[in-house]
């Protein structure tokens, strides 16, 4: 978690507020890590570690969704499943 912390931390920083800080880490999820979709394996019902994602830069939808959490809980943001 701490990498997903400090990782969290340099994408708000000097942001003032909550909606921007909220927008970098989506932008960052969205156009920085890769989406592939591998329908085997373990991968193919439950999504990987979000450290997992964020140090592979690649991940299928419910990865991501799990590293944009993983970001928004480091930044202590209250959220809830879609």
């Amino acid at each position: 978690m701490h990498l997903l912390r400090a990782k969290a931390e340099e994408l708000t920083r000097g942001l003032g507020t909550d909606l921007e800080k909220i927008e970098a880490l989506y932008d960052f999820v969205a156009t920085q890590i890769r989406t592939v979709s591998l329908a085997f394996g373990v991968g193919s019902s439950a999504p990987h570690a979000a450290s997992e994602t964020l140090a592979n830069g690649y991940g299928d939808p419910k990865d991501k969704h799990t590293l944009l959490e993983a970001f928004l809980e480091a930044q202590g943001f209250e959220h809830s499943p879609l």
